[in-house]
């Protein structure tokens, strides 16, 4: 029935009939092209504050993580002052420092595994990624260092003049090894590292 009226009315009548239609399409247009825009608006904010929560996050987790280290580094610490003793007399002035003689007896030589297994605990640690690297070497490496320039630690713990020497020791001496004292790990004498690793 509409479109019959619609078929006789006038030229004029259908132009504004068209005209009204099309103004309300435009309406209906901008009404839906601004809730659209206010929702994409929404939409990235929403975004901004996700990605400003997931960057505190990662912050939060990043400092967390270096307390975690430091309180790992404060207890390895503690672990070795347990070595103490044995650590002054690898020491300068200390009686096993760059020995061929010191330790002399099993019981002390005995002393020094503990303190290897602490190392090559470490040396382990390293190769998982669970401590630094840059850290060890600044703080640890010289005791490495220490007990390679003691003879009778290298002869008779570490056994380094055997041919079968592989098998004793082989996670600290690659803790020795990637440190760079693989030429003072196979000279059995002790004595100052200049005159080792000649």
């Amino acid at each position: 029935m509409a479109a019959i009226i619609l078929l006789q009315a006038t030229p004029s009548l259908l132009q504004e009939v068209a005209s009204v239609a099309t103004a309300v399409g435009a309406l209906v247009a901008a009404t839906a092209l601004f809730f659209t825009a206010r929702g994409v608006r929404s939409n990235v904010d929403a975004n901004e504050r996700n990605v400003e929560e997931q960057r505190r996050n990662v912050e939060e987790q990043r400092k967390n993580g270096k307390v975690q280290e430091a309180t790992f580094w404060l207890e390895l610490r503690r672990m070795l002052e347990s070595y103490d003793t044995l650590h002054r007399e690898l020491q300068k002035d200390g009686k096993w420092c760059e020995s061929n003689t010191e330790p002399s007896t099993p019981q002390e030589r005995a002393r020094i595994i503990p303190y290897l297994g602490l190392l090559e605990q470490c040396k382990i640690m390293l190769d998982e990624g669970l401590l630094s690297e840059p850290i060890f070497n600044k703080t640890l490496r010289y005791r490495v260092r220490l007990i390679l320039q003691n003879g009778p630690i290298k002869r008779d713990i570490l056994k380094v003049e055997r041919k079968d020497e592989e098998k004793f020791w082989p996670t600290f001496k690659k803790l020795a090894t990637d440190l760079g004292y693989r030429q003072m790990l196979e000279n059995p004498k002790g004595g100052k590292w200049k005159d080792l690793n000649a």
